[in-house]
């Protein structure tokens, strides 16, 4: 039996990633759970829609038979305040070293891999690649008889798997050389997984620098998927859902079977040619990102402002009436004249956008594995105050009387963001600091006083070590380092370089 958890809720591509691993185990006869660890009982029940079948929702550990192994899906820093709740309520002590030969094996896997250090002293073992190879792989030693340390020990140096207690090693991410068409039955409406990675290389996104090989599914294989769900709502899910190859075909397919797609969109610039080709999306969310066209060149997402209003002007058209937006504040070298464009940019898509336009912001962070990996990740208090003026020019706008627009503000302060930037940089060190973490201390600031390496935050020399070094999660160092170049020539140029060429031709 393997039961498959998280610290915490969530959401989101990462989330996606978990169900499949579930849906993949269960296909190939393994018994496998998805369990959901409540403060409370009554938690379980109000959380039943969200978390959809096939899901145990329980307390603690108590409410279940013993299992072989637990698998952990850990996607964003903030889960990290979780990981010690977690445990009590599985039931395992929380550090490897602490735990018996007959304890469940604790294998963690998820975004978080990329940068494994900070939990590496929780997991037995940690997996980096496609959950069907690695989940299956552990599951199958399980059904063969072997315990919690053979499989530590036959684990240890496989590509796909990291050992920490058997020392710092290479860590490479394990994909199939063939990438079948997935569909989840688990959760509201089915999901068909049509493409894994994405095509793009923004520079500030670790998905497409970390998030594996991009990998459109089969095109027979969905439509015939697609046929058989039928009439009702499905999720077509990709990352990057408009820049799929042939994604006028699955349009027509969903068309053609009779059934609602209601995934969201991704990119603007793809979503454009789509609509021109007579496509549509019913709700629409993409990332614009930069403030400016200069910052969206800078970034790898070669947006014209022109373009921009000109979808927002189709996509009314098609009868879309719901759009969102996520931006970024505090890319380097931001300027206020790029917050400026930005408001412009707001305008120019009211005069054209009759529905509802919601913008959620948030400031950069210099993620591992990307080309801005190594700036200097301080929290931009120019930056946040760009943001204070957008929200304020938007309550503006709404008391001129032009409803459905506005601005959320989920913008993160100094203390969340530096928090959770030096834990992205950080490595063992932490984990003293994770296994007594409390939330609580985060706004506060107590949390700068409790051991970890504030100098994390500054920009990191080219020649200095990391913590990721040993992780081998995409494009080397050099493609990144190359990237890196080509944004700051486009940021001085203010015009859009071939950014994903030239990475290709760097790997």
């Amino acid at each position: 039996m393997i039961y498959i958890t998280e610290p915490g809720h969530t959401g989101g591509v990462g989330a996606i990633g978990m169900r499949v691993l579930v849906q993949s185990l269960r296909d190939a006869g393994h018994e496998v759970k998805r369990v959901r660890l409540f403060r409370a009982a009554e938690d379980a029940d109000q959380q039943l829609d969200m978390f959809g079948r096939d899901t145990e929702k329980i307390v603690d550990h108590t409410w279940l038979a013993k299992p072989d192994a637990w698998f952990v899906s850990v996607l964003y820093v903030r889960q990290y305040v979780e990981i010690r709740e977690m445990f009590a309520r599985m039931g395992v002590p929380m550090r490897t070293e602490d735990r018996s030969p007959s304890d469940p094996l604790v294998a963690f896997g998820g975004q978080f891999s990329i940068t494994p250090e900070p939990l590496a002293e929780f997991a037995d073992v940690i997996a980096l690649g496609d959950g069907e190879l690695t989940g299956g792989r552990i599951a199958e030693m399980l059904r063969a008889g072997a315990g919690r340390l053979d499989i530590m020990r036959d684990l240890s140096g496989e590509r796909g798997f990291y050992v920490p207690s058997r020392g710092l090693r290479r860590f490479e991410r394990w994909e199939s050389d063939s990438y079948r068409a997935v569909t989840v039955e688990d959760g509201r409406n089915p999901t068909i997984e049509l493409a894994r990675g994405c095509a793009s290389k923004c520079a500030f996104c670790r998905i497409g620098w970390a998030g594996g090989t991009y990998r459109e599914a089969p095109r027979e294989e969905v439509e015939r998927e697609i046929a058989r769900v039928g009439k009702g709502n499905v999720n077509i899910f990709a990352p990057d859902y408009s820049s799929v190859s042939w994604v006028e075909d699955v349009e027509r397919a969903v068309a053609e079977a009779g059934c609602r797609n209601v995934g969201r969109d991704a990119r603007a610039d793809a979503t454009h040619r789509l609509l021109r080709k007579g496509g549509a999306v019913k709700a629409f969310s993409f990332g614009v990102e930069g403030l400016s066209e200069r910052l969206r060149a800078a970034v790898g997402k070669p947006l014209s402002s022109a373009k921009l209003t000109e979808t927002m002007a189709m996509l009314d058209a098609a009868g879309v009436r719901t759009v969102k937006w996520y931006m970024l504040f505090g890319l380097p070298g931001e300027t206020d004249a790029d917050a400026a464009s930005f408001v412009d940019q707001l305008e120019a898509s009211n005069a054209v956008f009759t529905g509802a336009l919601t913008v959620t912001a948030g400031q950069y962070k210099a993620l591992p594995h990307t080309p801005l990996e190594r700036c200097e990740n301080t929290h931009r208090e120019d930056a946040a105050a760009r943001f204070d003026g957008a929200v304020q020019w938007a309550k503006a706008w709404k008391a001129r009387g032009i409803a459905g627009k506005r601005i959320v503000a989920g913008y993160k302060g100094r203390e969340l963001h530096e928090w959770e930037c030096v834990l992205l940089r950080s490595g063992r060190e932490a984990a003293r600091y994770i296994a007594s973490a409390k939330e609580s201390e985060i706004a506060s600031g107590k949390w700068r006083d409790r051991g970890l390496d504030l100098d994390l935050l500054r920009a990191i020399p080219d020649d200095a070590p990391t913590a990721w070094d040993h992780v081998i999660a995409g494009p080397p160092r050099e493609a990144r380092a190359k990237a890196l170049a080509n944004y700051w020539r486009a940021m001085r140029r203010g015009r859009s370089l071939p950014l994903a060429r030239e990475v290709s031709d760097a790997t």
